[in-house]
């Protein structure tokens, strides 16, 4: 409750990201309020391991991740104009890391890769 009380007091708390105001004014002061989770939660700036990178090893490093969408029209410039959007045509093809995590949720096997199970 002490984290609570002193985010909902911050003065900034209206304008600073959720991230970046409770971070720099209550969890580097206070680390011993919570726990602060740096590295698995993804939200470091991973343009280039998300949309620049087919072998970035994101099952082993990852429990969440920010995926920046918004920010690959300026970050990605290359690719941008290659993959403007993505729909479940074009993600198919998609070389980069975020491509095999998106084919990982539609469950995509490319063709010829049939699994057989026994009835």
């Amino acid at each position: 409750m002490k984290v609570i009380f002193k985010y909902s007091n911050s003065h900034h708390f209206r304008y600073y990201n959720s991230g970046d105001g409770p971070t720099a004014n209550i969890l580097l002061k206070h680390p011993e309020l919570v726990h602060r989770e740096e590295t698995r939660l993804g939200v470091k700036f991973m343009i280039n391991e998300l949309y620049k990178s087919s072998n970035y090893t994101w099952r082993e490093n990852l429990d969440t991740i920010h995926l920046l969408t918004k920010h690959r029209i300026y970050l990605d410039m290359t690719n941008i104009k290659l993959y403007n959007y993505f729909n479940e045509r074009n993600i198919i093809h998609y070389p980069f890391t975020f491509g095999e995590m998106a084919r990982r949720v539609m469950n995509y096997s490319p063709p010829g890769n049939f699994t057989v199970h026994s009835v």
